[in-house]
């Protein structure tokens, strides 16, 4: 069994350009784990566990997925939370953008038989942060208003990833199974 997403990769210049939130969110003192720079990415679709025999499946279903996607521009745009504003459970930065969800739409309907998604709509987000409990949530609701409107640049998406994911005591540790590019 190996634990499988998809996703887009986030630049090294949004990177860059994350770093003062990513300080802010650290000096909140909340009970928070940040994602770790080198594993920044915006999920297009998480396929969880999969068998060995299964996986061969999934990068004809990717290409069939972006067959006529062109690459395009993301802005990054505002930061928002899961579950709730009430019960913070992860932060995470706002991609708001047609194409994308598009994008993430085909996927999904290309990969359903898969993993059936549990949720209706597709949210174009890159998570920043896991949330582990209640501690200082008021700094937290104070940070996602001062930071709801921020944008945090543009980057060019013209490949997606097929991530391996291995769970360990650091944390999660991506490796590139596979890169799709987009023509």
């Amino acid at each position: 069994m190996k634990r499988l997403f998809i996703g887009v990769p986030i630049s090294e210049e949004v990177k860059r350009g994350l770093a003062p939130l990513l300080e802010k969110l650290k000096a909140t003192g909340a009970d928070l784990k940040l994602v770790a720079g080198k594993n920044l990415h915006f999920t297009v679709k998480f396929l969880g566990e999969m068998e060995e025999e299964r996986i061969s499946e999934v990068p004809e279903k990717i290409q069939e997925a972006l067959r006529g996607i062109k690459p395009f521009l993301l802005p990054l745009r505002g930061i928002g939370a899961f579950h709730s504003r009430e019960r913070i459970n992860s932060i995470w930065i706002a991609a708001p953008s047609k194409e994308f969800t598009a994008l993430m739409h085909k996927v999904n309907e290309q990969l359903h038989s898969i993993r059936k998604e549990d949720h209706e709509e597709e949210v174009p987000h890159a998570t920043l942060a896991r949330v582990k409990t209640g501690k200082n949530k008021e700094k937290l609701q104070h940070l996602l208003d001062e930071f709801k409107n921020t944008d945090f640049g543009t980057m060019k998406v013209d490949k997606m990833v097929l991530y391996g994911s291995e769970l360990g005591k650091e944390g999660p540790v991506y490796k590139v199974m596979k890169e799709f590019l987009m023509k």
